[in-house]
């Protein structure tokens, strides 16, 4: 009863989609970060900072893809702000971490023309997501007192892939790590039946990657919603190393098991 509730909320424009966005505000501001909106026009961006102990060394955090439907697919979202975040649970663990780097349109911002349902279904990874992200990150790091010797971007699920496309724009970026990322979308949505993205970007079809930058992606081993069957040309095209974890699904990792890929290179 309380999903259908919430799934009423969200397609009436009630106020049960907001509250998330509040929520995972509060929770952020409580661990002592800062809440920012980052402007990468059209995009407004939610962001959640924190001076790190060594502004030399920053990370970057990416959540996953978030509600983009309801309903198991019946329904699109009016709102994909997510109500899991592990990546917001990490940066709040993190002290060498920095940014928590949201999407365009998630968490209640907006966008001038105004945001499209296309931007968190179709074209969840399109050029306009990934370009935004792109500008907001650079600009944000353009304002850091210290120049960064590394910059760390650590993307869950979704954002493992927009992660690894938008390194491939931000030329301070050193490292990416994916964690649980269906980096070939194609093969994923083959895998469950879903509709093709159509309108994004699929890093398993990109044949030219960046010099200089380690890629990283730590799969759990019973992860089902992201079979490591469905990786296979992603892993052929991409330059990035595969670390799979016993017992771990696709709700991979706890802060201590994320920690050794975060070791300062």
């Amino acid at each position: 009863m309380s999903r259908l509730l919430l799934v009423l909320g969200c397609l009436l424009g009630l106020t049960g989609c907001a509250s998330l966005a509040e929520q995972a505000k509060q929770r952020a501001i409580a661990g002592g970060l800062r809440s920012e909106v980052l402007t990468a026009i059209p995009f407004h961006l939610q962001s959640f900072q924190r001076t790190p102990r060594d502004p030399a060394v920053l990370h970057i955090y990416i959540e996953g893809d978030g509600r983009p439907w309801l309903a198991h697919g019946r329904y699109v979202s009016a709102d994909p702000t997510p109500d899991r975040t592990p990546a917001l649970d990490w940066l709040l663990q993190d002290k060498d971490g920095a940014l928590y780097l949201g999407r365009p349109c998630y968490f209640n911002t907006d966008a001038s023309p105004p945001c499209s349902a296309r931007l968190w279904t179709l074209g969840r990874y399109s050029e306009e997501v990934v370009a935004s992200m792109a500008v907001a990150l650079q600009g944000w790091l353009a304002q850091q007192p210290v120049p960064p010797r590394q910059v760390k971007l650590v993307g869950y699920s979704g954002g493992g892939v927009l992660a690894v496309l938008v390194a491939e724009r931000v030329s301070a970026v050193t490292s990416v790590l994916a964690i649980a990322a269906p980096l070939d979308i194609d093969a994923w949505s083959r895998a469950h039946g879903y509709s093709l993205l159509t309108d994004s970007i699929n890093p398993a079809t990109q044949r030219q990657w960046r010099d200089g930058v380690r890629r990283q992606l730590v799969l759990g081993q019973r992860d089902d919603n992201v079979p490591l069957a469905t990786l296979t040309s992603a892993l052929a095209a991409i330059p990035i190393e595969l670390t799979v974890i016993p017992g771990e699904d696709h709700h991979c990792c706890r802060w201590s098991v994320l920690q050794q890929w975060l070791v300062r290179e």
